[in-house]
């Protein structure tokens, strides 16, 4: 299959280096390269995976944050 992409002049020339290098084709190598970057992506954690944070016990809540009227005078207490 044809695709077009576009690369910086620099990416280029040290893609077409590292073929010749490997006794590859252009297109052989970069088809090698994207293999192994999916690769590697699909055996690192994802950002999916869970956090475990610390719990704490703290006792008994201090307000009733359901009761608005005690929880209204608890956050208007400034002393």
């Amino acid at each position: 299959m044809r695709t077009t992409i576009n690369l910086p002049s620099k990416v280029l020339e040290a893609a077409k280096q590292q073929a010749k290098l490997n006794d590859l084709t252009l297109s052989s190598y970069v088809e090698e390269v994207i293999r192994t970057a999916l690769k590697q992506a699909e055996n690192s954690p994802q950002q999916t995976d869970s956090i475990f944070l610390p719990v704490f016990d703290c006792g008994p809540m201090l307000v009733d944050i359901d009761d608005k009227d005690a929880l209204w005078e608890t956050l208007d207490d400034r002393s």
